[in-house]
């Protein structure tokens, strides 16, 4: 679900970047990725697996937000949202 701004928000808290590079693109792609670390993680409360039993734990990720310039092999930024 898309959440419409509200008329009273504006971008005076938005922490705005400024990336430089060496050249200029026409192009900038914008593309999801995982994690490029392990992440660790932890229940709230301990599971207990009786014996003979199986289980399948599904667990979820935070996703990266990569910003890429086609001429380059190293992103712009990773940024985690």
């Amino acid at each position: 679900m898309v959440r419409k701004p509200k008329p009273k928000e504006s971008f005076d808290n938005v922490d705005y970047r400024r990336y430089v590079l060496g050249s200029t693109s026409e192009q900038m792609i914008i593309e999801p990725s995982l994690a490029d670390r392990a992440m660790i993680a932890t229940l709230n409360k301990p599971i207990v697996v009786l014996p003979g039993e199986e289980i399948k734990v599904f667990i979820s990720t935070p996703l990266w937000m990569t910003i890429l310039v086609p001429q380059r092999k190293v992103p712009i930024a990773d940024i985690p949202f």
